[in-house]
Protein backbone atom coordinates (compact mmCIF):
# COMPACT_ATOMS: atom_id res chain seq x y z
CA UNK A 1 0.00 0.00 0.00
CA UNK A 2 1.33 3.58 -0.89
CA UNK A 3 2.06 5.64 1.76
CA UNK A 4 4.47 9.04 2.36
CA UNK A 5 8.01 9.26 3.75
CA UNK A 6 7.37 11.58 6.40
CA UNK A 7 10.17 14.08 8.29
CA UNK A 8 9.11 16.25 11.14
CA UNK A 9 11.27 18.56 13.19
CA UNK A 10 14.84 16.87 11.16
CA UNK A 11 17.39 18.98 12.35
CA UNK A 12 21.38 17.55 11.05
CA UNK A 13 24.13 19.52 12.83
CA UNK A 14 28.13 19.04 12.74
CA UNK A 15 30.11 20.43 15.04
CA UNK A 16 27.53 22.81 16.19
CA UNK A 17 26.54 24.11 12.56
CA UNK A 18 23.51 23.32 10.72
CA UNK A 19 23.77 21.83 7.80
CA UNK A 20 20.43 20.74 7.40
CA UNK A 21 16.98 21.72 8.70
CA UNK A 22 13.51 20.41 7.86
CA UNK A 23 10.74 21.15 10.06
CA UNK A 24 7.91 19.20 7.97
CA UNK A 25 8.14 17.19 4.70
CA UNK A 26 6.19 14.31 2.87
CA UNK A 27 6.90 12.81 -0.17
CA UNK A 28 5.09 10.14 -1.86
CA UNK A 29 6.54 6.56 -2.28
CA UNK A 30 6.78 4.70 -5.27
CA UNK A 31 8.32 7.64 -6.90
CA UNK A 32 11.35 8.46 -8.65
CA UNK A 33 12.45 11.51 -6.58
CA UNK A 34 15.12 13.99 -7.74
CA UNK A 35 17.24 15.24 -5.04
CA UNK A 36 18.62 19.00 -6.36
CA UNK A 37 20.60 21.59 -5.17
CA UNK A 38 24.09 23.49 -4.72
CA UNK A 39 27.24 21.87 -3.01
CA UNK A 40 26.41 21.92 0.62
CA UNK A 41 22.67 21.90 0.29
CA UNK A 42 22.57 18.94 2.61
CA UNK A 43 22.04 16.85 -0.44
CA UNK A 44 24.20 13.56 1.02
CA UNK A 45 23.17 14.34 4.30
CA UNK A 46 19.40 13.91 3.36
CA UNK A 47 19.83 10.51 1.76
CA UNK A 48 21.51 9.18 5.34
CA UNK A 49 19.12 10.67 7.38
CA UNK A 50 16.48 8.60 4.86
CA UNK A 51 18.95 6.07 6.02
CA UNK A 52 19.86 6.14 9.25
CA UNK A 53 23.33 5.79 8.33
CA UNK A 54 26.19 7.93 9.43
CA UNK A 55 24.43 10.96 10.99
CA UNK A 56 22.93 11.59 13.60
CA UNK A 57 19.98 13.90 13.60
CA UNK A 58 17.15 15.13 15.82
CA UNK A 59 13.43 15.01 14.69
CA UNK A 60 11.74 12.14 13.46
CA UNK A 61 11.81 10.14 10.05
CA UNK A 62 9.06 7.58 9.00
CA UNK A 63 9.38 5.38 6.34
CA UNK A 64 7.29 2.84 4.39
CA UNK A 65 9.95 1.07 3.21
CA UNK A 66 14.03 -0.20 3.63
CA UNK A 67 16.39 1.11 1.70
CA UNK A 68 19.50 0.59 0.41
CA UNK A 69 22.08 3.19 -0.80
CA UNK A 70 24.75 3.43 -3.12
CA UNK A 71 27.63 5.82 -2.35
CA UNK A 72 29.27 8.66 -4.80
CA UNK A 73 31.74 7.17 -6.95
CA UNK A 74 34.31 8.35 -5.32
CA UNK A 75 34.19 6.38 -1.93
CA UNK A 76 34.41 3.05 -3.44
CA UNK A 77 38.16 2.29 -4.75
CA UNK A 78 38.18 -0.06 -7.57
CA UNK A 79 42.51 -0.78 -7.00
CA UNK A 80 41.29 -4.72 -5.95
CA UNK A 81 42.35 -6.98 -7.89
CA UNK A 82 38.99 -8.67 -8.69
CA UNK A 83 37.17 -9.17 -11.99
CA UNK A 84 33.91 -6.72 -12.50
CA UNK A 85 31.63 -10.42 -12.07
CA UNK A 86 33.28 -11.01 -8.23
CA UNK A 87 32.89 -7.43 -7.82
CA UNK A 88 29.13 -7.83 -9.01
CA UNK A 89 28.60 -11.29 -7.51
CA UNK A 90 29.26 -9.19 -4.23
CA UNK A 91 25.65 -7.50 -4.84
CA UNK A 92 24.06 -11.02 -4.11
CA UNK A 93 25.28 -11.84 -0.62
CA UNK A 94 22.61 -9.74 1.05
CA UNK A 95 20.49 -12.33 -1.03
CA UNK A 96 22.20 -15.36 -0.88
CA UNK A 97 24.43 -14.91 2.26
CA UNK A 98 28.32 -14.58 1.95
CA UNK A 99 29.07 -18.23 2.50
CA UNK A 100 26.71 -19.72 -0.09
CA UNK A 101 27.75 -21.23 -3.37
CA UNK A 102 26.50 -18.81 -6.52
CA UNK A 103 23.82 -20.93 -8.71
CA UNK A 104 23.15 -20.84 -12.76
CA UNK A 105 20.10 -18.67 -11.49
CA UNK A 106 22.51 -16.31 -9.48
CA UNK A 107 25.56 -16.22 -12.77
CA UNK A 108 22.11 -15.40 -14.81
CA UNK A 109 21.66 -12.30 -13.06
CA UNK A 110 25.06 -11.21 -12.84
CA UNK A 111 25.26 -11.22 -16.86
CA UNK A 112 21.70 -9.74 -16.83
CA UNK A 113 22.63 -6.92 -14.30
CA UNK A 114 25.66 -6.62 -16.78
CA UNK A 115 23.91 -6.32 -19.82
CA UNK A 116 21.27 -3.93 -18.27
CA UNK A 117 24.02 -1.48 -17.67
CA UNK A 118 25.80 -1.70 -21.52
CA UNK A 119 28.64 -3.93 -20.21
CA UNK A 120 28.18 -6.93 -21.60
CA UNK A 121 31.12 -9.11 -22.08
CA UNK A 122 32.81 -7.10 -19.41
CA UNK A 123 32.57 -9.96 -16.66
CA UNK A 124 36.38 -11.21 -16.89
CA UNK A 125 37.67 -7.29 -16.96
CA UNK A 126 39.93 -6.51 -14.12
CA UNK A 127 38.24 -3.35 -12.09
CA UNK A 128 41.50 -1.28 -12.35
CA UNK A 129 40.92 -1.56 -16.51
CA UNK A 130 37.82 0.47 -16.44
CA UNK A 131 37.28 3.64 -17.43
CA UNK A 132 35.45 6.37 -14.52
CA UNK A 133 32.15 6.03 -16.52
CA UNK A 134 32.34 2.27 -16.48
CA UNK A 135 33.26 1.78 -13.35
CA UNK A 136 30.11 4.14 -11.99
CA UNK A 137 28.25 1.55 -13.97
CA UNK A 138 29.31 -1.77 -12.71
CA UNK A 139 28.43 -0.13 -9.28
CA UNK A 140 25.02 0.64 -10.35
CA UNK A 141 24.96 -3.14 -11.79
CA UNK A 142 25.40 -4.44 -8.13
CA UNK A 143 23.36 -2.02 -6.67
CA UNK A 144 20.64 -3.10 -9.00
CA UNK A 145 20.50 -6.73 -8.06
CA UNK A 146 20.03 -5.86 -4.18
CA UNK A 147 16.36 -6.62 -3.84
CA UNK A 148 14.40 -3.86 -1.78
CA UNK A 149 11.53 -1.41 -1.45
CA UNK A 150 13.78 2.10 -1.83
CA UNK A 151 16.69 2.59 -3.14
CA UNK A 152 19.34 5.95 -2.46
CA UNK A 153 21.68 6.72 -4.99
CA UNK A 154 24.18 9.34 -4.39
CA UNK A 155 25.26 11.20 -7.98
CA UNK A 156 25.10 7.46 -9.63
CA UNK A 157 26.06 8.98 -13.14
CA UNK A 158 28.27 11.78 -12.94
CA UNK A 159 30.84 9.70 -15.36
CA UNK A 160 28.93 9.19 -17.80
CA UNK A 161 27.40 10.88 -20.97
CA UNK A 162 24.23 11.74 -21.82
CA UNK A 163 23.23 9.18 -23.55
CA UNK A 164 23.79 6.36 -21.52
CA UNK A 165 22.52 8.56 -18.57
CA UNK A 166 19.37 8.27 -20.38
CA UNK A 167 19.35 4.87 -20.85
CA UNK A 168 19.91 4.09 -17.61
CA UNK A 169 17.28 6.65 -16.19
CA UNK A 170 14.86 4.02 -18.22
CA UNK A 171 16.33 1.17 -15.73
CA UNK A 172 15.12 3.46 -12.71
CA UNK A 173 11.91 4.32 -13.88
CA UNK A 174 11.33 0.39 -14.90
CA UNK A 175 11.73 -0.05 -11.13
CA UNK A 176 9.57 2.85 -9.89
CA UNK A 177 7.12 0.51 -12.00
CA UNK A 178 7.50 -2.28 -10.62
CA UNK A 179 6.52 -0.23 -6.81
CA UNK A 180 9.90 1.02 -5.42
CA UNK A 181 10.55 4.08 -4.32
CA UNK A 182 14.25 6.02 -5.69
CA UNK A 183 15.57 8.71 -4.57
CA UNK A 184 18.40 10.63 -6.57
CA UNK A 185 20.96 13.02 -5.75
CA UNK A 186 21.85 14.57 -9.36
CA UNK A 187 22.77 18.18 -10.67
CA UNK A 188 21.19 17.64 -14.18
CA UNK A 189 18.21 19.99 -14.16
CA UNK A 190 17.40 18.89 -17.46
CA UNK A 191 16.85 15.20 -16.85
CA UNK A 192 15.29 15.73 -13.48
CA UNK A 193 12.44 17.65 -15.51
CA UNK A 194 12.11 14.88 -17.91
CA UNK A 195 12.44 11.63 -16.43
CA UNK A 196 11.66 12.49 -12.69
CA UNK A 197 8.46 12.50 -10.88
CA UNK A 198 9.11 14.61 -7.92
CA UNK A 199 12.26 16.70 -7.02
CA UNK A 200 13.00 18.00 -4.16
CA UNK A 201 15.25 21.78 -3.87
CA UNK A 202 17.80 21.82 -0.52
CA UNK A 203 19.90 24.74 0.32
CA UNK A 204 19.80 23.42 3.71
CA UNK A 205 16.69 23.52 3.89
CA UNK A 206 13.80 22.49 1.44
CA UNK A 207 13.46 25.49 -1.16
CA UNK A 208 10.95 23.61 -2.70
CA UNK A 209 9.40 20.18 -3.49
CA UNK A 210 7.04 18.73 -5.83
CA UNK A 211 6.92 18.20 -9.76
CA UNK A 212 9.57 19.42 -11.40
CA UNK A 213 7.64 21.86 -13.30
CA UNK A 214 6.75 23.55 -10.58
CA UNK A 215 9.94 23.23 -8.46
CA UNK A 216 13.15 24.24 -11.35
CA UNK A 217 11.51 27.31 -12.23
CA UNK A 218 13.46 30.45 -12.41
CA UNK A 219 12.84 32.08 -8.53
CA UNK A 220 13.10 28.90 -6.75
CA UNK A 221 16.20 27.79 -9.37
CA UNK A 222 17.63 31.91 -7.83
CA UNK A 223 16.95 31.17 -4.38
CA UNK A 224 18.65 27.64 -4.08
CA UNK A 225 21.99 28.64 -6.28
CA UNK A 226 21.84 32.47 -6.23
Amino acid sequence: MESNIVLRDLKVSFQKNTVLNIPSLSVPSQKLVAVVGPNGGGKTTFLRALLARDVRYAGSVSCPCSWVYMAQNASERKDFPITVKEYVAAGLYKLSGPFSQFSEDDCAKIVQGLEQVCLTGYQDRLLHQLSGGEWQRVQLARFLLLESGGYLLDEPFSAMDRRMVHLLQERLQNLREKGKTIFVVTHDLVSVREFFDYAILLRGDVVAHGKPSEVLVHQNIEKAYG
